[in-house]
């Protein structure tokens, strides 16, 4: 199955990365995590996998992502999938990411609990900041990123959804031809990876 990328990416191995948490401080767990694989625009696999965080949901939480205690409760814990994730999205991946801060800080607090250490690419695509600097002055999370450029949001607040509606937002924007010059030009306008942000779509 082919998916559309931007050109800059066309030719890469890119994982599109989501997590869905128990909510936005430092002590919350990782509920779901969300993942599509592709080589050379060639869907390699989709993945969303739920995760046991070992602790009760908020009622809010619940509201927002539809994730319900009873699943997680039924749910694996992250350590399952953690060899995985730590593999799939070293080098020499381009990962993917929206507000990649958010996700990385949990994926990187929930390896290391299980005594690993998760090595992200370098080449980090966070289509944030992109949007930031062509919607100036609206709201720039994910559902209303999308929303705006007429990207489905149906089920938005699950991992893979959220995955497809990265890659639909992606596809709107105005990037360079070439991996480098786009990750020099996302570095320009500020990739919001130097900063922990919460975070709701």
């Amino acid at each position: 199955m082919d998916v559309k990328l931007p050109k800059c990416l066309q030719s890469q191995r890119v994982v599109v990365v989501d997590v869905e948490t128990t909510g936005f401080k430092k002590e919350d767990r990782i509920t779901e995590v969300g993942l599509i694989w592709i080589e050379a625009g060639k869907l390699i696999m989709d993945l969303t996998k739920l995760c046991n965080p070992e602790c009760e949901l908020e009622q809010e939480i619940v509201d927002l992502t539809g994730i319900t205690q009873e699943q997680v409760d039924a749910a694996e814990p992250f350590s399952v999938i953690s060899d995985f994730l730590i593999d799939v999205m070293g080098y020499p991946s381009t990962v993917v990411a929206y507000n990649g801060s958010f996700d990385f800080r949990f994926l990187r607090k929930e390896v290391e609990w299980c005594g690993k250490e998760l090595s992200i690419s370098d080449s980090i695509i966070d289509p944030l900041p992109w949007v930031r600097n062509e919607d100036r002055g609206k709201k720039c999370s994910l559902t209303e990123a999308a929303k705006r450029r007429g990207v489905n949001v149906a089920g938005a607040h699950r991992a893979l959804v959220d995955c497809y509606m990265t890659v639909g937002v992606m596809n709107t924007l105005k990037m360079p031809d070439t991996l480098m010059e786009a990750l020099e030009f996302q570095h320009s306008l500020g990739s919001g990876l130097s900063k922990q942000r919460r975070r709701r779509n």
